[in-house]
């Protein structure tokens, strides 16, 4: 079954999921939010794809997602073994809404929505 054209976005959900990140993260949470829907849940996990996916530089990729989820990126040097098999979580905030699953980035808003479409 093809994913839906929308999905429900709840504004003060989101809103809260973002708090704390930068203006760019912000968008860039969005943007993410909204290629999972269209990929039908995943993302690559590997910087470069998820770079060229989303149209966006690989080093503001890797920044902005490691601000989204919390994490580390110092020892980041490859994309073959993918971007967040590397990661290291470090104190303060972090994504519980973004999460790594059977090798691919997923959002929980955006699974439970595709599940009930389906």
């Amino acid at each position: 079954m093809p994913t839906p054209p929308w999905y429900p976005k709840h504004y003060a959900e989101v809103k809260a999921d973002m708090s704390g990140l930068s203006w760019e993260a912000r968008g860039f949470y969005n943007a993410l939010m909204d290629e999972c829907w269209r990929a039908g849940g995943g993302l690559p996990t590997d910087i470069d794809q998820l770079a060229s996916l989303l149209g966006a530089d690989r080093r503001v990729t890797g920044r902005l997602l490691a601000e989204i989820m919390g994490a580390d990126l110092e020892h980041f040097s490859g994309t073959s073994s993918g971007l967040l098999a590397k990661v290291r979580q470090k104190s303060g905030r972090s994504s519980q809404e973004f999460f790594v699953n059977s090798g691919e980035l997923r959002h929980s808003r955006i699974d439970r929505a595709l599940a009930k479409d389906r």
